[in-house]
């Protein structure tokens, strides 16, 4: 029996499982032997993430204590509530009994009282009876009926009894797990009853191995809320004690193998198959925690918006019925840096375009291109309504230059388009113009990190030498990709036999996709005047007045030009290619052309 004194202390304990881990746990440390342990502070994280929600996915680090966390959390809840079931999945039995051996050092370690009062023996004759713990290799049994059990991973791992906690460790290495998982879920599901006043959930433990797994699923459906689960990140670099030194002495134990390094040490998942992106280059990318995330996390922020700036929006809209999703990427015009992302499977239409008109109006109007197929119709005509089309700028995917020639006589008039029809709103994914959207995307990520990937084109000699000489070649490189959702997509988006791009999920990055096409093809449709402008002006040789006032009117216009980051060489490359490199190269002997182009470089100079 407990005194009062220790009665008390176990209240506390149990109210508060931060305080029975620091005080009563013990742990061993390979360098200082038995150790108090001392909990970093996100490994207290971990601990209120799962009383507060339950479902934890974890993605870690080596050596970081997140399988010691989970060892140590159920200890607390075996000790502290009756009848409690734990249940430990692991690959093989010998990851099953080490899991389970760690947990019964820290009992044989806590205080003489508490042991005592909870442990149990078996007898002879199969009854348990207070005096020692049970010599079970793969069960723990305790005197108030809780009991831990590790086991390999089968489909008969749980045979139908109530389980009120169920740990599955190092998840993304065993074999035949989601099978497994379903077999189990159903006992599961009956403890989690909120009013039983039970700690219960599911812990999923891993350092992350190739894609397109069940861990993988699960995580990354977790990190866009398409499951019940909390996604959690544990580096490395969370432990004070580990710094660059470390991270090259690991390095150096895993022979300097880079898939095993981004798995293991960079929480990377690393892309197998034929990746439309190079996964040499996938490996790389580093990707950013957003500054804010919305409370149910479909929307994460990586900068707000700054004045003056353009921004421009992609959207790849789903039915909102809990399997594909509804997405919005904004990009800062500038730099094409992701500055925002949004991601839901259950919002419906007519709430996804309010949605997008409030983020696109928070993006200082941000442009917007909407993948018009299907649903894609309903949703712009729903915007329409909306705003009334004029609280919105929606991007139409149109030719800027698309101009009809008439003759009359010998002169040669250039008739303005008709106006654009609704149905022009957004982009019409067809069999071609998917490639070339797509192309466009291919092109501007390789052309923003291509500077940094050169190490790729070493031999495997160099390459090794490189690495051994320093861990600069391993490290992440940080740019316009910030966010986990979108790199982890990219790893499942493939090429086909017939070259053909597709993926299970792909939806982040179709609407990534058609922010950049935005980006692309609007820098086009702003010059469209300019060019007018410039047509016009050199339609005859004109005065030296002429060229001032042109140059004036030009001026005007450019200023607003600077925002979709054309660069003085990229706006002057842009008009002489459209208006006149061409004709004065098809002309060379055409004195009248070559006094335009000349004309044009003293309106340009005048910039």
């Amino acid at each position: 029996m407990f005194t009062k004194t220790q009665a008390k202390d176990f209240i506390l304990d149990r109210e508060n499982p931060i305080r029975f881990i620091e005080n009563k746990v013990k742990i061993l440390d390979p360098a200082s032997g038995l150790i108090d342990f001392k909990l970093y502070n996100f490994q207290k994280g971990i601990i209120k993430k799962f009383i507060t929600n339950h479902n934890l996915i974890m993605l870690k680090s080596r050596q970081v204590g997140a399988s010691t966390i989970a060892q140590a959390l159920s200890l607390w809840c075996a000790i502290h509530f009756e009848d409690y079931k734990i249940l430990i999945i692991s690959a093989g039995q010998r990851n099953a009994k080490n899991f389970l051996a760690k947990i019964k050092n820290m009992f044989d370690n806590l205080p003489d009282y508490l042991k005592n009062e909870m442990r149990t023996l078996e007898s002879d004759d199969g009854v348990n009876v207070k005096g020692k713990l049970s010599n079970n290799k793969f069960e723990m049994h305790f005197s108030n009926g809780s009991c831990i059990t590790a086991l390999p991973a089968t489909d008969s791992a749980s045979r139908g009894e109530s389980i009120n906690l169920l740990i599955i460790d190092e998840a993304a290495f065993i074999d035949r797990i989601e099978e497994v998982y379903k077999a189990i879920f159903p006992t599961l599901s009956k403890a989690m009853n909120p009013n039983a006043k039970k700690p219960y959930g599911i812990l999923v433990v891993s350092t992350p191995s190739g894609v397109g797994n069940f861990y993988y699923n699960m995580y990354n459906s977790a990190l866009s809320k398409r499951n019940n689960f909390t996604a959690l990140k544990v580096h490395w670099k969370e432990i004070p004690e580990y710094d660059e030194e470390w991270y090259k002495s690991q390095c150096e134990s895993m022979n300097w193998d880079i898939k095993s390094i981004a798995q293991e040490l960079d929480l990377s998942f690393v892309a197998s198959g034929n990746t439309y992106i190079p996964s040499a280059l996938l490996a790389k990318i580093g990707i950013s925690e957003p500054i804010y995330k919305s409370p149910d996390e479909t929307l994460w922020i990586w900068e707000k918006p700054k004045e003056k700036k353009m921004y421009v929006i992609g959207v790849d809209v789903g039915y909102g019925v809990g399997s594909d999703d509804s997405v919005i990427q904004v990009l800062d015009a500038s730099n094409l840096n992701q500055v925002a992302e949004y991601a839901c499977n259950t919002i419906i239409v007519d709430e996804f375009a309010k949605k997008i008109i409030e983020i696109a109006d928070y993006y200082n109007d941000a442009i917007v291109n909407v993948e018009r197929n299907a649903l894609g119709k309903i949703l712009i005509d729903k915007i329409l309504k909306l705003t009334r089309n004029t609280r919105i700028r929606l991007f139409k995917d149109i030719k800027p230059n698309k101009l009809d020639n008439i003759i009359d006589g010998n002169k040669i008039y250039r008739k303005r388009r008709e106006k654009v029809k609704s149905s022009d709103y957004g982009t019409l994914l067809t069999g071609q113009s998917r490639d070339i959207i797509l192309s466009n995307m291919y092109n501007i990520i390789v052309e923003k990190y291509v500077d940094n990937i050169t190490e790729h084109k070493m031999s495997a000699s160099e390459k090794f030498n490189a690495l051994k000489n320093g861990i600069d070649n391993i490290k992440k490189i940080y740019g316009i990709i910030r966010s986990e959702r979108l790199l982890n997509q990219f790893l499942i988006f493939t090429v086909d036999n017939y070259n053909r791009a597709s993926g299970k999920e792909d939806d982040i990055v179709l609407g990534y996709t058609h922010a950049l096409w935005c980006y692309t093809k609007s820098k086009n449709e702003a010059l469209k005047d300019v060019v007018d402008v410039i047509d016009a002006t050199y339609s005859k040789v004109i005065t030296e007045d002429d060229i001032i006032e042109r140059n004036a009117n030009l001026h005007k216009r450019f200023n607003s030009y600077n925002t979709l980051n054309l660069t003085d060489d990229e706006f002057r490359d842009v008009m002489q290619e459209e208006m006149y490199a061409k004709k004065a190269v098809n002309n060379k002997d055409n004195k009248e052309e070559k006094i335009k182009v000349n004309k044009w470089e003293s309106v340009w100079n005048g910039f």
